[in-house]
């Protein structure tokens, strides 16, 4: 799903707002689509629908339900290891048992 960060200060006619399309994480969206809405700072989101797109001014006009704006859910301990766990990339530091020789030889001390 598109996401658009958005400034919840910035209202017109009610209940749409504007973002740029700087703002925009995935495909531009058309009017009438659903998007995820965030407030950056403190990390609030809710479903908006795309009013408008100006092409001109490069702006998004989006319909919020600013009742729902909540705070984004955040991982248990459990469920942060385990994607942790899962995105796990092997260290390039890894012991060898035997040394690495690259165009070279080795000699005796």
């Amino acid at each position: 799903m598109t996401e658009i960060m958005i400034d919840p200060n910035v209202r017109v006619a009610g209940d749409l707002t504007f973002s740029g399309y700087e703002d925009v994480r995935g495909p531009l969206p058309i009017a009438g689509q659903q998007v995820l809405v965030r407030e950056p700072e403190a990390n609030l989101v809710a479903v908006g629908i795309v009013r408008r797109v100006d092409e001109n001014d490069r702006l998004i006009y989006i319909a919020v339900d600013w009742a729902r704006l909540a705070p984004d859910r955040i991982p248990t301990p459990d469920e942060f290891m385990g994607i942790l766990r899962r995105n796990q990339v092997r260290s390039l530091f890894q012991p060898i048992d035997r040394p690495v020789v690259s165009g070279a030889t080795l000699r005796s001390a």
